[in-house]
Formats: C-alpha cells, sequence, structure tokens
C-alpha cells in the first residue's frame, strides 16, 4: 500500500489526473489529484458523474461520452490524444491534454495533464494577432 500512495503523491505534484473507465463509460478510478485540479474529491466523480459534472450541461456530457467511446472503440490498439476543457467543482475551467487508451479489454484509461496556462497564453496571442491585423 506504500507503493500506491507514493504513486498519487507524484502524479498529484505532476498535475497528472488518471481516469479508469469500463467500457460503458462508467469512471471506476480517479486518481486522488482531481480534487486539486478540478475541485471534486474521486468518489465525487465517480460512474457517470465524471461526464456529468465535468461539463457544462447533460446534452454536451452525453454527446462527448458517446462521441469518445466510438472514437477508441474504432481503434482500440492505437492511443488517442486531444485536448478538452472541464468545469471545476467551482464553475471555473480547466484545460486537460488527455492521452487516452485501452487498459485491457474491459477498461481505458485516460492520463490528463493541465495546460490551462497554456491554452490561455494561446487564447491571448490569438487576440493581440486579430488586434493587429484589425489595424492593419
Amino acid at each position: 500500500m506504500i507503493a500506491f500512495d507514493l504513486q498519487e503523491q507524484i502524479l498529484d505534484k505532476l498535475n497528472t489526473l488518471i481516469v479508469v473507465l469500463n467500457t460503458d463509460g462508467s469512471a471506476e478510478y480517479i486518481s486522488s489529484s482531481v480534487d486539486r485540479l478540478l475541485g471534486y474529491t474521486p468518489e465525487q466523480l465517480m460512474g457517470d458523474n465524471w461526464w456529468t459534472k465535468t461539463r457544462p450541461s447533460h446534452s454536451e456530457a452525453l454527446e462527448i461520452k458517446q462521441t469518445i467511446l466510438e472514437s477508441l472503440n474504432r481503434r482500440r490498439q492505437a492511443a488517442h490524444h486531444f485536448e478538452h476543457e472541464l468545469r471545476t467543482a467551482q464553475g471555473g475551467r480547466k484545460w486537460i491534454r488527455w492521452s487516452v487508451s485501452y487498459l485491457d479489454g474491459e477498461q481505458i484509461v485516460g492520463i490528463g495533464h493541465d495546460i490551462t496556462d497554456k491554452k490561455l497564453a494561446e487564447q491571448k496571442l490569438q487576440k493581440m494577432y486579430a488586434e493587429i491585423a484589425d489595424r492593419n
């Protein structure tokens, strides 16, 4: 059990989030770093709460869940990489860069890194470029 605690501490320091889903998309494991990153306890996001609490609306949650599961089912062997915005418990937004693949035939593992600062800097830069283009 000591090794598991050490792993959780390391993940927490690295701004890394681990989510394990079953093939139906229900969350079976969420690393404790979710508390610091999104403001939820792992228990609050288990099952389908992973989708509904971290998305702005129930319909968007269902759509994203379906899209991700379909994509993974088409290419079970390949890892998938994408960026996605999640809602925090306080109503804020966090951008997460995901690497998602099948852990075995019955589970999907997602490893996410907080890239919010990078995304905000990109958006600021795009806004500055647009303002310069408007001036010219």
